[in-house]
Protein backbone atom coordinates (compact mmCIF):
# COMPACT_ATOMS: atom_id res chain seq x y z
CA UNK A 1 0.00 0.00 0.00
CA UNK A 2 1.42 3.38 -1.00
CA UNK A 3 2.19 5.88 1.74
CA UNK A 4 0.18 9.09 2.02
CA UNK A 5 3.10 11.32 1.07
CA UNK A 6 3.49 9.44 -2.21
CA UNK A 7 -0.22 9.72 -2.98
CA UNK A 8 -0.26 13.47 -2.34
CA UNK A 9 2.97 13.97 -4.31
CA UNK A 10 1.65 12.16 -7.39
CA UNK A 11 -1.68 13.98 -7.26
CA UNK A 12 -0.04 17.41 -7.05
CA UNK A 13 2.59 16.52 -9.67
CA UNK A 14 -0.05 15.56 -12.24
CA UNK A 15 -1.76 18.92 -11.76
CA UNK A 16 1.44 20.97 -11.64
CA UNK A 17 3.25 19.30 -14.57
CA UNK A 18 2.40 21.53 -17.50
CA UNK A 19 -0.14 23.31 -15.34
CA UNK A 20 -0.60 26.89 -14.26
CA UNK A 21 0.92 29.08 -11.57
CA UNK A 22 -1.49 28.04 -8.80
CA UNK A 23 -0.83 24.30 -8.88
CA UNK A 24 2.89 24.83 -9.44
CA UNK A 25 2.99 26.98 -6.31
CA UNK A 26 1.10 24.38 -4.25
CA UNK A 27 3.35 21.62 -5.57
CA UNK A 28 6.49 23.63 -4.80
CA UNK A 29 5.33 24.38 -1.25
CA UNK A 30 4.55 20.72 -0.62
CA UNK A 31 7.80 19.30 -2.02
CA UNK A 32 10.22 21.89 -0.67
CA UNK A 33 8.60 22.93 2.61
CA UNK A 34 6.88 19.72 3.74
CA UNK A 35 8.85 16.91 2.11
CA UNK A 36 12.15 18.78 2.01
CA UNK A 37 13.13 17.70 -1.51
CA UNK A 38 13.70 19.49 -4.81
CA UNK A 39 11.89 17.73 -7.64
CA UNK A 40 10.69 20.31 -10.19
CA UNK A 41 7.25 19.86 -11.68
CA UNK A 42 8.83 20.12 -15.15
CA UNK A 43 10.67 16.83 -14.58
CA UNK A 44 9.13 13.99 -16.59
CA UNK A 45 7.93 11.33 -14.12
CA UNK A 46 6.02 8.18 -15.06
CA UNK A 47 3.06 6.59 -13.29
CA UNK A 48 3.26 4.96 -9.86
CA UNK A 49 6.27 7.01 -8.76
CA UNK A 50 6.97 6.30 -5.08
CA UNK A 51 8.97 8.16 -2.45
CA UNK A 52 10.22 6.87 0.89
CA UNK A 53 11.21 8.96 3.92
CA UNK A 54 9.78 11.97 2.05
CA UNK A 55 12.73 11.74 -0.37
CA UNK A 56 14.19 14.23 2.09
CA UNK A 57 17.22 16.22 0.87
CA UNK A 58 16.91 14.65 -2.60
CA UNK A 59 17.48 16.80 -5.69
CA UNK A 60 16.33 15.91 -9.21
CA UNK A 61 17.12 18.13 -12.20
CA UNK A 62 14.32 19.33 -14.51
CA UNK A 63 15.89 17.49 -17.45
CA UNK A 64 15.77 14.07 -15.78
CA UNK A 65 13.40 11.49 -17.24
CA UNK A 66 11.92 9.00 -14.78
CA UNK A 67 9.94 5.98 -15.96
CA UNK A 68 7.04 4.07 -14.43
CA UNK A 69 7.08 2.29 -11.04
CA UNK A 70 10.26 4.02 -9.87
CA UNK A 71 10.97 4.46 -6.17
CA UNK A 72 13.17 7.18 -4.68
CA UNK A 73 14.67 7.49 -1.21
CA UNK A 74 16.36 10.24 0.79
CA UNK A 75 19.63 12.15 0.20
CA UNK A 76 19.77 11.40 -3.52
CA UNK A 77 21.07 13.61 -6.33
CA UNK A 78 20.02 13.03 -9.94
CA UNK A 79 21.06 15.56 -12.54
CA UNK A 80 23.42 16.96 -15.16
CA UNK A 81 27.16 17.41 -14.67
CA UNK A 82 27.05 21.19 -14.99
CA UNK A 83 24.70 24.14 -15.08
CA UNK A 84 24.80 24.45 -18.88
CA UNK A 85 21.36 23.78 -20.35
CA UNK A 86 23.04 21.66 -23.02
CA UNK A 87 24.22 19.16 -20.40
CA UNK A 88 22.17 15.97 -20.48
CA UNK A 89 20.49 14.55 -17.39
CA UNK A 90 20.01 10.87 -16.47
CA UNK A 91 17.25 8.62 -17.75
CA UNK A 92 15.71 6.30 -15.16
CA UNK A 93 13.79 3.52 -16.89
CA UNK A 94 10.81 1.57 -15.52
CA UNK A 95 10.85 -0.56 -12.37
CA UNK A 96 13.99 1.03 -10.90
CA UNK A 97 14.67 1.24 -7.17
CA UNK A 98 16.95 4.11 -6.12
CA UNK A 99 18.41 3.75 -2.66
CA UNK A 100 19.49 6.46 -0.19
CA UNK A 101 22.66 8.55 -0.61
CA UNK A 102 22.88 7.82 -4.33
CA UNK A 103 24.45 10.25 -6.80
CA UNK A 104 23.52 9.80 -10.49
CA UNK A 105 25.16 12.50 -12.59
CA UNK A 106 25.38 13.09 -16.32
CA UNK A 107 24.11 11.36 -19.45
CA UNK A 108 23.42 8.02 -17.76
CA UNK A 109 20.70 5.45 -18.26
CA UNK A 110 19.60 3.22 -15.39
CA UNK A 111 18.10 0.18 -17.12
CA UNK A 112 14.71 -1.33 -16.47
CA UNK A 113 14.55 -3.15 -13.13
CA UNK A 114 17.84 -1.70 -11.93
CA UNK A 115 18.66 -1.43 -8.24
CA UNK A 116 20.88 1.61 -7.80
CA UNK A 117 21.66 1.47 -4.11
CA UNK A 118 25.34 2.19 -3.71
CA UNK A 119 26.74 5.68 -3.51
CA UNK A 120 27.70 6.76 -7.00
CA UNK A 121 27.02 6.13 -10.65
CA UNK A 122 29.05 7.56 -13.53
CA UNK A 123 28.77 4.93 -16.24
CA UNK A 124 26.73 5.34 -19.39
CA UNK A 125 24.32 2.56 -18.54
CA UNK A 126 23.53 0.38 -15.54
CA UNK A 127 21.46 -2.72 -16.24
CA UNK A 128 19.02 -4.66 -14.09
CA UNK A 129 20.24 -6.61 -11.06
CA UNK A 130 23.39 -4.48 -10.82
CA UNK A 131 24.60 -1.58 -8.76
CA UNK A 132 27.52 0.82 -8.80
CA UNK A 133 30.59 0.90 -6.60
CA UNK A 134 31.55 4.30 -5.15
CA UNK A 135 35.31 3.73 -5.62
CA UNK A 136 35.69 2.51 -9.18
CA UNK A 137 32.12 2.89 -10.49
CA UNK A 138 32.33 -0.63 -11.85
CA UNK A 139 29.19 -2.66 -12.28
CA UNK A 140 28.99 -5.17 -9.47
CA UNK A 141 26.54 -8.05 -9.39
CA UNK A 142 24.27 -8.17 -6.34
CA UNK A 143 25.15 -11.81 -5.66
CA UNK A 144 28.84 -10.93 -5.36
CA UNK A 145 28.03 -8.18 -2.85
CA UNK A 146 26.12 -10.64 -0.69
CA UNK A 147 28.97 -13.17 -0.91
CA UNK A 148 31.46 -10.46 0.06
CA UNK A 149 29.37 -9.63 3.12
CA UNK A 150 29.19 -13.29 4.19
CA UNK A 151 32.98 -13.63 3.80
CA UNK A 152 33.51 -10.57 6.00
CA UNK A 153 31.67 -12.35 8.84
CA UNK A 154 33.85 -15.46 8.66
CA UNK A 155 36.93 -15.85 10.93
CA UNK A 156 39.76 -14.97 10.53
CA UNK A 157 38.52 -12.30 8.09
CA UNK A 158 36.14 -10.90 10.71
CA UNK A 159 38.99 -10.76 13.27
CA UNK A 160 41.19 -8.86 10.83
CA UNK A 161 38.42 -6.37 10.03
CA UNK A 162 37.71 -5.81 13.74
CA UNK A 163 41.40 -5.14 14.48
CA UNK A 164 41.68 -2.84 11.48
CA UNK A 165 38.63 -0.89 12.69
CA UNK A 166 40.17 -0.46 16.14
CA UNK A 167 43.42 0.80 14.63
CA UNK A 168 41.54 3.21 12.38
CA UNK A 169 39.43 4.49 15.31
CA UNK A 170 42.59 5.22 17.32
CA UNK A 171 44.14 7.03 14.37
CA UNK A 172 41.04 9.19 13.96
CA UNK A 173 41.00 9.89 17.69
CA UNK A 174 44.56 11.24 17.49
CA UNK A 175 43.38 13.63 14.76
CA UNK A 176 40.52 14.85 16.96
CA UNK A 177 42.52 14.97 20.17
CA UNK A 178 44.01 18.41 19.50
CA UNK A 179 40.55 20.01 19.39
CA UNK A 180 39.14 18.44 22.56
CA UNK A 181 40.72 20.80 25.18
CA UNK A 182 39.41 23.92 23.43
CA UNK A 183 35.93 22.48 23.07
CA UNK A 184 35.89 21.27 26.69
CA UNK A 185 36.35 24.90 27.80
CA UNK A 186 33.19 25.87 25.94
CA UNK A 187 31.04 23.05 27.33
CA UNK A 188 29.08 23.64 30.52
CA UNK A 189 26.45 21.47 32.27
CA UNK A 190 23.18 21.79 30.42
CA UNK A 191 24.80 22.74 27.11
CA UNK A 192 22.93 21.56 24.04
CA UNK A 193 24.93 21.25 20.83
CA UNK A 194 23.58 20.66 17.34
CA UNK A 195 25.95 19.14 14.81
CA UNK A 196 25.41 17.38 11.50
CA UNK A 197 29.15 16.97 10.93
CA UNK A 198 30.54 13.49 11.59
CA UNK A 199 33.93 14.81 12.76
CA UNK A 200 32.28 17.19 15.23
CA UNK A 201 29.96 14.42 16.37
CA UNK A 202 32.93 12.19 17.19
CA UNK A 203 34.46 14.96 19.29
CA UNK A 204 31.24 15.24 21.26
CA UNK A 205 31.35 11.51 21.90
CA UNK A 206 34.94 11.87 23.10
CA UNK A 207 33.62 14.34 25.66
CA UNK A 208 31.14 11.76 26.94
CA UNK A 209 28.06 13.32 25.43
CA UNK A 210 24.99 11.46 24.28
CA UNK A 211 24.40 11.13 20.56
CA UNK A 212 20.90 11.76 19.30
CA UNK A 213 21.69 12.52 15.66
CA UNK A 214 21.86 15.28 14.65
CA UNK A 215 21.43 16.69 18.18
CA UNK A 216 24.17 16.10 20.73
CA UNK A 217 23.52 16.93 24.36
CA UNK A 218 25.57 16.70 27.53
CA UNK A 219 24.69 13.99 30.04
CA UNK A 220 24.01 16.56 32.78
CA UNK A 221 20.73 18.45 32.48
CA UNK A 222 20.59 17.55 28.81
CA UNK A 223 18.40 19.65 26.57
CA UNK A 224 16.87 18.62 23.28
Amino acid sequence: MRNKKTIIFNALYKRAHGGGFFWNTIYKLYTECILGCDIPSSTIIGDNFEIFHSAHASVVSPGTIIGKNVSLRQNTTIGAKGFDSAEKSPIIEDEVTIGPNVCIIGSITIGRGGNDRCWCCSRKRCTAQHCCSRKSCKILNGEWLRLKYIISLTPPISWYLAIRKQINDKRLYQLRKQYIPDIRKLITPGTSIISSNCFAGRIMQDLGMQLGCPVLCSNINSLV
